[in-house]
């Protein structure tokens, strides 16, 4: 048998002939000059002595000494060097065994499966002449021990097939061979008699016998392996769902043997609660067909009846997933579209929505083969479908066209909608949308007018909002504009208004400031009730008036505070008693006539030749008492 290093590649004799290379290197040199005594001068006449050629000879001597020197170090420690370490990210470059077997070390000390089962195909059959292969031997126990400890985890959490197909992987040479072959036995046997008893547990659950089932529960139970008394929770779950599944089913038949829509839609819903896990499953489908059939046969005769509400609902209660979920589908679009020839139902409906309805309805009437119970009655309503189909086909082209908001468009909307026929039930939707696109059209024609004489107005001036008013006249009455133009020209005829009173008003503001207030009353009077300054005029004016009355009264006053300093107090009481209680010098006066009273009731006989003092009150200032 051939060595691992043939095998690889390596020829044996490569060391003996590194061994020669490096005594090559370390033998001297016979090519190499031997060194010897420097020859005395010689007089030479006719043939004079060089001058540097000592100074050459050493020279040589120095570099052969460097040269010799060098090799000598490089060989050291080429002798010395560590090998360097294999690199495992990169197999295809390991040539040698012990590289091979460095690497799979390092890399089943991560304990992962695969890794190991490398390592142990390496080892297993490893050369007994081999230096390494004690140490092989080592490595095959030790990774063989890993991978029954795997196997052994896989059993514990029910994973038998896998835990068999691990421990197979151990060969017959690894001290831990018998040990994984017992353990594969003992498995098999485990799963044989717990396929047994299981097998018996299906079959009780197949034929109802729950009691059955339940004693092959307590069966597995008792079985030694792990593997089957870990299941036993779950085994107690499946019988518990499957008795609900069989009296779902069975309640479901109840149901449904009543024979009315909404029962049977019932029993379909109620048999639709049993999973897809359960073992009725394909008997609670088969039911579930055959009641959606019979609902199908009622919805049809009801879209005959022109019961079209009665059809819809009933065909609802048909599953959309089941066999006949798609002929449902298809008799609803039935029941729908001729649902939409009534015009008041039409009316509510967009027209996207109606359009999507006749074109599903129309397309699956013309793949109705004539052997198909709804071929009899949808054949003669397909022309009425088709028609309205190309009459929501227009409305969807001028709707589109309508949407762009541009003139041009608008018309041929307007033309398209038109040409819908006078009868059709789309004939009234098509005018009101016609009406509605004319009204568009008149807006954006009439919308720069407006625009132009917003523009205008922006000025402010007289000339101004009268060239806003006349341009936003050019909306005629009936257009959509023609509201919002009155408004704004109510709005500009008032600013109007206030630019020619507004003048008047600050010429009287003046004249008062100069207290001609009769002059300025006068004239803020001649703004008139319909003018918008009309309230401002009478106020400025009212208050200017009261200022008349003041200066009246402040006259009256001082008149009656003259005649009192004249000692005259019956004539200044009378003339202080004409002011009225709404001046604003009534408690003055009052005050006045009060001391003026008390003066005249005390005061003695009058002599000619005295005049005692008087006391005077100014019309300005409160008298002291």
């Amino acid at each position: 048998m051939k060595s691992k290093k043939t095998e690889l590649g390596i020829d044996p004799s490569s060391s003996n002939l590194d061994a020669e290379e490096r005594q090559e290197n370390h033998s001297p040199d016979p090519s190499a000059p031997t060194e010897e005594p420097d020859p005395a001068p010689v007089t030479l006449p006719h043939r004079p002595q060089p001058k540097y050629r000592g100074l050459f000879w050493s020279l040589f001597r120095l570099v052969l000494l460097g040269a010799s020197s060098g090799t000598a170090v490089a060989g050291f420690i080429w002798l010395t060097q560590v090998p360097p370490t294999p690199d495992c990210g990169k197999p295809v470059t390991l040539s040698q065994d012990e590289d091979k077997l460095y690497c799979i070390q390092q890399a089943a000390f991560s304990g992962d499966l695969k890794k190991l089962q490398v390592g142990i195909k390496l080892v297993k059959n490893w050369p007994k002449d081999d230096p390494r292969y004690a140490q092989a031997q080592q490595f095959l126990k030790q990774w063989s021990t890993q991978v029954l400890s795997i196997a052994r985890q896989q059993a514990g959490r029910n994973q038998v097939k896998q835990a068999i197909a691990t421990a197979q992987s151990i060969p017959n040479s690894s001290p831990l061979y018998r040990d994984a072959q017992t353990a594969i036995a003992a498995w098999k046997r485990d799963q044989d008699q717990g396929s047994l008893v299981y097998d018996k547990f299906i079959a009780a659950l197949q034929s109802q016998k729950w009691a059955e089932a339940s004693d092959q529960i307590l069966a597995l139970s008792r079985l030694p392996s792990s593997h089957w008394r870990q299941r036993i929770q779950g085994l107690r779950q499946q019988l518990t769902a499957e008795r609900q599944a069989w009296e779902y089913l069975q309640e479901a038949r109840a149901l449904a043997d009543s024979g009315s829509p909404e029962l049977l839609g019932e029993a379909i819903a109620l048999a639709q609660k049993i999973g897809p896990k359960r073992l009725n499953r394909p008997e609670a489908q088969a039911e579930i067909v055959r009641w959606s059939r019979s609902l199908l046969e009622t919805a049809t005769v009801q879209l005959q009846a022109q019961d079209f509400t009665g059809a819809i609902v009933v065909a609802q209660f048909i599953p959309p997933k089941s066999s006949v979920g798609e002929k449902a589908k298809t008799l609803i679009q039935f029941v729908q579209a001729q649902q939409l020839t009534d015009p008041e139902v039409a009316a509510r409906e967009p027209v996207p929505n109606q359009f999507k309805i006749y074109w599903s309805a129309v397309t699956a009437g013309r793949q109705l083969a004539s052997d198909q119970p709804l071929f009899a009655i949808v054949q003669p309503l397909l022309p009425v479908w088709e028609e309205q189909l190309k009459d929501l086909t227009r409305l969807q082209v001028a709707q589109t066209l309508a949407g762009l908001g541009q003139l041009y468009p608008l018309q041929l909307a307007i033309q398209e909608a038109k040409a819908i026929p006078p009868g059709r039930i789309q004939r009234l939707r098509a005018q009101t949308l016609v009406a509605s696109w004319r009204k568009e059209m008149q807006r954006l024609v009439d919308r720069p007018y407006l625009l132009q004489a917003q523009n205008l107005a922006a000025g402010g001036r007289l000339e101004d909002l009268e060239a806003a008013i006349a341009k936003a006249n050019l909306i005629l009455p009936g257009r959509p504009l023609r509201l919002e133009a009155q408004s704004l020209i109510a709005r500009w005829k008032r600013e109007i208004l206030i630019l020619e009173d507004q003048p008047i008003l600050e010429r009287a503001q003046i004249l008062a400031q100069q207290q001609k207030y009769p002059e300025a009353i006068a004239l803020a009077n001649r703004v008139g009730p319909e003018r918008p300054l009309y309230r401002l005029a009478q106020s400025a004016a009212n208050q200017w008036a009261g200022q008349i009355r003041l200066l009246a009264d402040q006259a009256t006053l001082t008149e009656a505070n003259t005649l009192a300093s004249a000692r005259n107090f019956l004539a200044a009481i009378e003339v202080a008693s004409q002011l009225p209680p709404e001046s604003p010098l009534y408690n003055e006066a009052q005050t006045a006539i009060s001391i003026w009273s008390t003066e005249q009731s005390y005061e003695a006989p009058i002599e000619p030749e005295k005049t005692p003092p008087t006391a005077t009150i100014s019309p300005q200032t409160s008298p002291v008492p």
